[in-house]
């Protein structure tokens, strides 16, 4: 889903003061945005087969990027309770391409609201 033009602003002026910042405006995000839409559906359109399968084509741990994960972690200060489920979300690659495990409260605090929560 595209953000609107005003949130699109926001997020340009909040970029880091780099060479050619001044640059960057909501227009410009809007169009390159529209590009990057346009350029997916053109390699989808050719392509013989799922999108699951045209992404693990592009990277094959795309698959395991934006997912729930529950975890039995060992709670060693409760002897009542030995274990403790964990809910994380897989958010991002280490610099090693090895996924990443956020707590899943904080992954909902930092999307919450917005556009950038349409991610």
């Amino acid at each position: 889903m595209p953000c609107s033009h005003e949130e699109l602003a926001t997020l340009a002026s909040a970029a880091p003061p780099i060479v050619g910042r001044e640059y960057l405006t909501g227009d410009v995000l809007a169009v390159l945005w529209d590009r990057i839409g346009q350029a997916l559906r053109q390699e989808l359109a050719a392509f013989d087969g799922p999108v699951d399968n045209y992404l693990h084509g592009k990277n094959p741990i795309w698959n395991r990027m934006g997912r729930v994960c529950f975890h039995l972690a060992e709670n060693k200060r409760g002897e009542e309770r030995p274990f403790a489920f964990v809910a994380t979300y897989t958010a991002r690659l280490s610099a090693a391409a090895k996924v990443q495990h956020l707590p899943l409260a904080e992954v909902l605090r930092e999307y919450a609201g917005g556009c950038p929560s349409q991610r």
